[in-house]
């Protein structure tokens, strides 16, 4: 089972429905962290890490966030 695979099925299971499914690739700051819009140097890196979540609405106005 991969990640997506893995974050899909724990929520599933905490919260019976299916989710939208997000990843984000990661990615480094080798120089410049919050120079950018500053007009800074910066050099930014890809890394081969990313976070997956799922995400689904709800009929209230609670929101409700778990972490495996």
């Amino acid at each position: 089972m991969n990640q997506i695979e893995f974050v899909e099925e724990k929520f599933k299971e905490k919260y019976k429905v299916k989710p939208l499914l997000v990843r984000s690739p990661g990615r480094v700051n080798l120089i410049g962290e919050h120079t950018d819009y500053n007009m800074g140097f910066v050099l930014p890196g890809a890394i081969d890490k990313a976070i997956y979540f799922a995400i689904s609405t709800r009929n209230d106005n609670v929101c409700s966030v778990f972490c495996d």
